[in-house]
């Protein structure tokens, strides 16, 4: 089934169990849909539609302004009769025989009705065809050759004849073949439905050419909202501490996606890990949703509505993101993934100047380490490092979505909020484009961007990595066999880097996914990255081969190593701290006895702390 829904004018959409039609969209987040048995007409917002949709999809459709009344009104007749019919199954056929007299129409072509309208899931489907034949050319080969050959011999020179002389040439042409030739309108017709911008560079050059090329921007293809989005990654100047401890822990990474038309931020992923194919899925996966619950998450009251499949992709040429994952993915759900010219910055100038903004930001806020050693001076980034990851994004938030997209941006003339709302609801001069199709089922499309692993399943369960997962869904497919008989059958694994005590088996035949834990679930839970360590720490041992259950009791031992410096780095701290208060000349009523060192409590570790 489709995971995608395209809302446009003339989609159809549930809401409390009546169906409704979209008339017009009154904002980027609202639409007025109307009853589609009672007339009535109410507002709705988009992340209502996207709720009820399930997993419905609706294709992409035209304006309403270009569909004449009437025959709006004899598609949503149609509608109407059938409605009943799209409710029964199975479905009588002297009930479809009833609507096809009331209607007046033969039996098929009621058939074909339903059979349309299922298919598309608007009422758009229902209006009558256009002609085949409309709009196209009708002249005799010969002629519409010879129009061909006076167009690109005569027409297209630096000579620059004018249509009348260059129509002269033609007539020329058909009476030496004795051909009728065409009226002049008919060759500028011919003419006009070239692209103009190859009309004008073969008449008066490249220069020139370039003032009828579309762009906006300064950059090929970024149109309207999320023609093209541009994605990039930096490793951010600040020193950010750990959630639990409070204690400095390192600078972290940020993959940021930008829309290059309206220059809006429409995702962003920060981690401690470099970056790569992961952390760009989640970046894309966050791009494609809606981010109200990450705003109510902050307790933020901001309008971003930054949501949709973007039609193309651009990523810088790093080899890590050119796995199948990311490319197959974006595939799958319509998206272009493209790689930017190497040596050419100018491709990635929107993401790079975003990014160098954001930097300079960053240097204001507490536990910065300035762009250089001169910059930072004697400022002690670890000492006044305050927030963690969950504080700079509460931060970034507040940056992109109240001041950034509100600003007015020196290249737009306005700002990225106002461009954006421009690019989807269009202005007095320029039609808005509507809204890019959505993706309705969130957890699917998560899923979707994960790492993937093709195994066997064996009567002990899957085996990834020498850790063995079970379940009994895995049950009926144990040593199963390919379509020959001969090979064993493969299935679909996906594996969550940030969390490998489980799998994500895709069944097949329910073509869905089920979680599949450890074997042995008293193993405790453990990223990938933590893993690697456990596994180089064992290699440094000498043990290149090694069991399940050797894996975990060296994980368990290094966390215990972890935490036990954690509470000799924090003693250390402590220490300092006395020492330098009694070196004060402060006066002193009594002499205190000082407390002992914190206990803590042994939590989960961090590939920074394993690297330690």
């Amino acid at each position: 089934m489709s995971r995608v829904m395209t809302v446009g004018v003339g989609s159809i959409v549930l809401h409390e169990g009546r169906s409704y039609c979209v008339r017009r969209f009154t904002s980027v987040n609202e639409v007025v849909a109307e009853d589609v048995i009672t007339g009535e007409k109410i507002q709705l917002a988009m992340s209502v539609i996207i709720r009820n949709a399930g997993e419905r999809q609706a294709p992409s459709v035209p304006d309403l302004a270009t569909i004449h009344e009437d025959d709006w009104q004899d598609a949503l007749e149609k509608y109407k009769a059938i409605l009943p019919l799209l409710e029964m199954w199975p479905r009588p056929a002297e009930k479809v025989l009833a609507v096809a007299n009331e209607c007046q129409v033969d039996l098929s072509t009621v058939y074909r009705w339903i059979k349309k309208f299922e298919k598309t899931r608007t009422i758009i489907s229902l209006m009558r065809r256009r002609r085949a034949d409309r709009g196209s050319q009708k002249l005799a080969p010969e002629v519409e050759a010879a129009i061909r050959e006076v167009i690109n011999n005569n027409f297209l020179k630096d000579q620059q004849l004018s249509y009348t002389v260059a129509h002269r040439e033609l007539a020329l042409i058909c009476r030496a073949n004795n051909l009728k030739c065409p009226h002049i309108n008919t060759f500028i017709s011919r003419v006009h439905a070239l692209n103009t911008e190859d009309v004008v560079r073969r008449r008066r050059g490249e220069n020139e050419a370039l003032k009828h090329r579309l762009v906006r921007g300064h950059l090929p293809g970024n149109d309207y909202p999320y023609s093209k989005i541009q994605i990039d990654h930096t490793k951010l100047d600040i020193i950010l501490v750990d959630e639990r401890d409070r204690i400095p822990i390192g600078r972290p990474y940020i993959t940021l996606a930008i829309d290059t038309f309206s220059r809006m931020v429409i995702g962003f992923f920060i981690s401690f890990d470099p970056p790569g194919t992961l952390g760009t899925g989640i970046c894309i996966a966050n791009t494609i949703l809606p981010k109200d619950q990450l705003l109510e998450h902050y307790g933020l009251d901001y309008q971003w509505p930054c949501y949709g499949i973007p039609k193309k992709i651009q990523l810088d040429n790093a080899k890590e993101f050119r796995g199948n994952v990311l490319k197959n993915t974006c595939g799958f759900y319509g998206m272009d993934l493209s790689f930017r010219k190497v040596k050419k910055p100018n491709y990635g100038a929107y993401i790079e100047r975003l990014l160098g903004t954001l930097l300079q930001e960053i240097h204001a806020l507490p536990g910065s380490t300035f762009s250089n050693p001169a910059q930072k001076g004697e400022y002690d980034s670890e000492g006044k490092a305050t927030m963690s990851i969950a504080d700079l994004e509460k931060w970034l938030l507040e940056l992109i979505c109240g001041a950034y997209h509100n600003r007015i941006h020196s290249e737009l003339g306005m700002s990225p909020l106002q461009m954006f709302e421009q690019g989807v609801m269009g202005t007095d001069d320029t039609p808005g484009i509507g809204r890019r199709p959505v993706a309705v089922d969130e957890n699917r499309l998560r899923i979707d961007f994960l790492p993937m692993e093709m195994r066997t399943i064996q009567p002990e369960g899957v085996n990834i990595d020498c850790i063995t997962y079970s379940a009994d869904v895995l049950n009926r497919w144990v040593s199963s066999k390919e379509s020959d008989g001969k090979r064993s059958r493969k299935f679909i694994f996906r594996r969550d880097p940030r969390d490998i005590s489980y799998l994500l088996f895709f069944d097949p035949d329910a073509e869905a996914y089920y979680r599949i834990p450890y074997n042995d679930i008293r193993h405790p839970a453990m990223t990938l990255w933590e893993y690697r360590a456990v596994r180089s720490h064992l290699r440094t041992m000498g043990k290149e081969t090694v069991k399940e259950d050797e894996i975990f009791k060296a994980f368990e031992s290094m966390k215990q190593t972890v935490d036990r410096s954690k509470v000799l780095k924090r003693q250390a701290r402590i220490k300092h701290e006395r020492s330098a208060t009694a070196a004060k000349p402060a006066k002193q009523e009594k002499e205190t006895t000082p407390k002992a060192a914190p206990q803590f409590k042994r939590g989960k570790i961090e590939l920074f702390e394993l690297e330690e």
